[in-house]
């Protein structure tokens, strides 16, 4: 209170501190839109500078008012992480997607949480520490998004084929892998005259070695070119291929409908059962630090658990083992009161919990058209946050069990939800 200079302030102006950080998350969704109007790279760009004043403020700014004003903001620019992880996620080959995905998730209580808590089980108080390295890591942040390459998938689907040759062939030599001569689905080609079946079909068979790149991506969809080499600054790698995208048009698609609801309600669940079961840190006896950097390390290790549990089993089935393991963890809440077997359900539970967060969102990626997947995630995570209002409150009714079975009958109907989602629709 006294380093915030809060003291001179009324309960209800200093309550509005974390009111108005919940009205930007609410109103995140808005930024990421503009993902796929801009682009990936260009929102987080955006995103990243608002972050860089919103800290300078806080840093050199101690009226209230300049607080709510950064709250703000910092609240809606928490759709960087998403824009992020659709990014990571839509650039790399599929193999990859869940080790990135799950680096990804993991970096909030990596960064964050885990050096926070250790600054103040040393001893730490000076807030100024944390404005400094938020400022510090905002500038880190932008000049490294510089260097990365928009998303392929989003050029392909905008039909920005000069731009996606150019990112590929900058992957291409950042992996150290030949691109050979390639045609992207969309591209106008004309026909060469000098092509001869004969030479036709010794091109093919030296393409087929060096389509490795393009064929792991499952970014773009290749035919075998002739022998022309295509400049792609030539009109014909315009948007002559792109497609027209409606969110409204997709909406009206059976499947792409069902598949949205159910995830809205897996997030909500995974949303609400993630802060419930924090505020059971509270039972556990000992160091509140220790306790806190205990579970940011489980959270750690759901990521990455989950990300193994998807390789083996695919997305759908992975959600349904954290769910039902989330389930076995929660019951014996219900009955004990041993200290250690409570921290043992606490810090088990927050691991698949956190484990079907990983698999919430990377499902958005597998189940919906690209240009889809900032609608749904900013959506879902609208809706979530929405329905997270009342876990604070749900976690403190009476008696102690009561908040347990609501998570219990939750988890278990995101569960059921689960069931019904649906892959998208093959595309060529």
């Amino acid at each position: 209170m006294t380093d915030l200079e809060l003291y001179c302030y009324s309960d209800f102006m200093i309550g509005l501190l974390g009111s108005i950080t919940f009205v930007g998350f609410a109103i995140s969704g808005l930024g990421l839109k503009q993902s796929d109007r801009f682009g990936r790279k260009k929102a987080i760009l955006g995103a990243t500078l608002l972050s860089f004043v919103a800290i300078g403020m806080m840093f050199f700014w101690r009226n209230l008012y300049a607080k709510y004003v950064a709250l703000l903001i910092v609240g809606f620019v928490s759709f960087k992480d998403v824009a992020i992880y659709i990014l990571v996620v839509e650039s790399l080959p599929k193999k990859s997607q869940i080790y990135a995905a799950s680096w990804v998730l993991s970096s909030d209580p990596l960064i964050t949480s885990v050096p926070a808590t250790i600054f103040l089980m040393a001893g730490g108080k000076q807030l100024q520490h944390f404005y400094i390295a938020g400022l510090v890591m905002s500038v880190l942040s932008f000049f490294l998004t510089l260097i990365v390459p928009e998303s392929p998938k989003y050029l392909l689907e905008k039909g920005k084929y000069g731009e996606l040759r150019k990112n590929l062939a900058f992957m291409a030599r950042f992996n150290g892998v030949s691109m050979g001569e390639y045609q992207i689905e969309g591209e106008l080609v004309p026909p060469d005259p000098l092509e001869t079946p004969e030479n036709s079909q010794n091109k093919d068979k030296s393409d087929r070695d060096q389509s490795d790149f393009i064929n792991n991506s499952d970014n773009i969809s290749e035919t075998k070119m002739n022998n022309t080499e295509n400049d792609s600054s030539q009109p014909l790698l315009g948007k002559v291929g792109a497609k027209e995208f409606s969110i409204w048009q997709e909406l009206k698609d059976r499947r792409t409908l069902l598949n949205l609801m159910c995830v809205i309600v897996v997030f909500c669940v995974v949303s609400f059962n993630y802060y419930m079961i924090s505020f059971y840190l509270k039972y556990v006896e000992g160091n509140i630090y220790v306790n806190t950097l205990a579970g940011s390390l489980s959270e750690i290790a759901g990521n990455f658990g989950s990300g193994f549990i998807q390789m083996w089993i695919g997305s759908k089935y992975s959600l349904i083992v954290c769910f039902g393991f989330s389930l076995i963890s929660a019951v014996p809440l219900l009955f004990v009161t041993n200290s250690i077997v409570i921290a043992i359900c606490v810090f088990s539970g927050k691991f698949f919990i956190e484990g079907g967060f990983n698999i919430a969102y990377f499902v958005n990626p597998e189940i919906f058209h690209p240009l889809f997947v900032s609608f749904s995630f900013g959506l879902c995570n609208f809706v979530a946050r929405i329905f997270t209002i009342f876990a604070p409150q749900v976690a403190e009714i009476q008696p102690r069990q009561t908040p347990i079975i609501i998570l219990l009958v939750f988890t278990f109907v995101a569960g059921f939800f689960t069931l019904f989602l649906r892959a998208k629709k093959e595309e060529k």
